[in-house]
Order: C-alpha cells, then structure tokens, then sequence
C-alpha cells in the first residue's frame, strides 16, 4: 500500500528538521567539540580532561545531524520536484553527498571514542583522528554550499521573504565554498578562517534557519487548515 504524505507534512517535517539541526550543532560544538578542533596536540590532553561521557553524546549529536541531513535531502526533491523536477534531483542529490561526506567524517571520531579509555598514550592518534574529521568535513563543505546555490534558484519566487531567503542562502554558499577551497590551497589558513567566515556569518546562520522556519510555517496548522 503506497503511503501518501502531504506537500504540507513534507514541507513541515523538512522545516523542523533544519531547525533542529541548527540547535543540535550548536549544542554539539559549542558543548564538546569547539575546543577539541581548536586545540593543539600539546593542549589536547588538558581539553580531553573528564570529557569521555560527554564525547558520546557529542558523537551522537552528529549521527542525529547526518539523519536530519538525509531527511532534508528527501525534502528537498519532494518540496521542488513540481516546480523543476532536474534541479531538485540535482540539489537533493547535493545534499546527499555531503551527508555521505559528513558520515565518513564522523566515522573519525568514532575511532576516537575508541582511544579514550587510554588518552595519554594515544594522543597523537586522537589528534589526528579529530584533524581528519576536520578535513573531511570542510571539504564536504564545499559540496554543500553548493547545494545551497542551487536550492537557492528553487526557493526564489515572488515573495519577498523568499527572495531574501533566496539571496541569504546564495550568499551563505558562495561562504561556505570559498572559505573552504582557501582552506585546500592557503598554508595556515585556520589563523584567518574567522576572520573570512565573518563576512558570511549572517547568511550562514539565517539562510538555512530562515528557510526552515518558512517551511514549518507554510507545513503548519494554520496552512493545513486551509488545504
């Protein structure tokens, strides 16, 4: 029996999702992760100090992101398959691949989560483990921005708030690719990324979150009523 599921459902479940991403990735970074990516391998013991119970739940903060992540992909062709059936393929497909990118990146610190039981011998294996997820994942980056350059062609319509989500999400993938490419080919470009990445802060934050936001609002109560 083939499930039917209404473009407004669909609409609020991929809208949720963004939402709740953005708070599980705050939450993930700011919590655990922030100061094992920015610390060196000599200060690294000092930041794993009494943090295995919480490294799990940080893990399990990124497999919750890769899901939602899928999710939204999902989302994203059924949401647009109506308006250009190619693109939405296309961007869905964007999207995809980052989360097979990202899940690669979090298979890394899995392999961390192994080596924390004897910290102070393999410091350096949990430093490089952790290094490789941050490259993996910036590099995954830069498929995803863009994603967010071709999602931002399908959200554009008339309105002016998608229009202003349409730009913001252009401008936050236009940041997420040319931060990360700099990262590939500028030696110690980790001594300015903040600096680069500041310029985009804005889009980054509110192109997704405000386009999920929107979506939960056109998926919501008040909409399925009218249908």
């Amino acid at each position: 029996m083939k499930i039917h599921i209404s473009t407004e459902r669909i609409a609020f479940m991929t809208g949720f999702s963004l939402v709740l991403m953005a708070v599980i990735a705050g939450m993930t970074m700011g919590l655990v992760f922030n100061d094992l990516f920015t610390t060196d391998v000599n200060e690294l013991k000092i930041a794993l100090n009494g943090i295995e119970s919480t490294y799990y739940w940080g893990i399990l903060g990124w497999i919750l992101i890769l899901v939602l992540d899928l999710l939204v992909s999902w989302g994203v062709y059924r949401l647009y398959r109506e308006k250009n059936k190619s693109k939405a393929v296309l961007t869905g497909t964007l999207r995809l691949v980052y989360s097979v990118i990202l899940g690669i990146a979090i298979f890394q610190l899995v392999k961390v989560s192994s080596l924390l039981a004897h910290s102070d011998d393999n410091l350096q294996l949990i430093f490089d483990a952790l290094q490789n997820f941050f490259a993996i994942w910036h590099f995954g980056l830069i498929v995803f921005g863009l994603h967010l350059l071709f999602l931002a062609k399908l959200v554009c319509e008339k309105k002016v708030v998608l229009r202003i989500i349409s730009l913001f999400l252009i401008l936050a993938g236009l940041g997420y690719i040319l931060s990360n490419t700099a990262d590939l080919w500028i030696e110690n470009y980790e001594e300015i990324r903040m600096n680069v990445e500041l310029v985009f802060i804005l889009p980054m934050i509110f192109g997704e979150l405000g386009w999920g936001l929107w979506l939960m609002i056109k998926g919501g109560p008040s909409a399925n009523s009218k249908g």
